[in-house]
Order: C-alpha cells, then structure tokens, then sequence
C-alpha cells in the first residue's frame, strides 16, 4: 500500500493541473465499477437463492 502510495504522489507531481482532475476522474471511475460489480453479484446471489 505505501508504494502505491508514492507512486501515486509522484504521478501527482508529474501532471499539471488540467491533467490531475482525468486522473481523479479515472479512479472514481474504477471505484464506481467496482461497486457496480459488487451490487450486481450480490443481487444476483440474492436472487438465486428465493428461486
């Protein structure tokens, strides 16, 4: 986790400002799909077990 950590620090360095907000908006983005992903494997599981 620390290493993701710098490395993310360092990507922050790296970027100007107009570039930094696509990358907060690419790890929203990720975030977003993977709870998408949860919701919809958890519904299903839901639903496979009332039939």
């Amino acid at each position: 986790m620390n290493d993701f950590k710098n490395e993310f620090n360092n990507l922050k360095k790296s970027l100007n400002k107009d570039n930094s907000s696509i990358v907060i908006f690419l790890l929203a983005g990720i975030l977003i799909g993977r709870f998408y992903e949860k919701f919809s494997k958890t519904k299903k599981s839901i639903l496979k077990k009332f039939r």
